[in-house]
């Protein structure tokens, strides 16, 4: 399963896109649920590292 459809399940009610054109390649989620450390943790699992910004 690629990353996009992992993203796509977890992230069903969220609007959500990557940012490529910055050096730092930004996830960027508009979503009213939490899901911050299951997205990180996804990420991790797939071998891309991943914080949440401030």
């Amino acid at each position: 399963m690629s990353l996009k459809s992992r993203l796509d399940t977890l992230l069903a009610d969220a609007k959500w896109n990557f940012d490529l054109a910055d050096c730092d390649h930004i996830l960027r989620i508009d979503s009213h649920t939490l899901l911050t450390a299951k997205v990180i943790e996804l990420l991790k699992q797939q071998n891309f590292d991943c914080i949440e910004l401030e």
